[in-house]
């Protein structure tokens, strides 16, 4: 099981450090995940992907798990 509250420390973490974003902007911050299934006739494959809506001053950015903006 995923500990989702440090999840979101460590985005606001590398936010910072990567972007210069003061955690204090950050009002509001979600994690989405997505299970995305690939099959054919001989496999059948699951990889699970977060991504994290982030209110930033007001306006919604969509990052990635490593603080990357889609």
């Amino acid at each position: 099981e995923k500990n989702y509250e440090l999840m979101l420390d460590s985005l606001k973490s590398t936010l910072r450090e990567k972007y210069d974003i003061n955690p204090k902007r950050i009002s509001k911050a979600y994690i989405v995940y997505i299970n995305l299934t690939i099959s054919g006739p001989k496999n059948k494959s699951t990889e699970t992907y977060y991504y994290f809506p982030v209110n930033i001053d007001g306006n919604w950015y969509l990052a990635n798990a490593s603080g990357g903006f889609n």
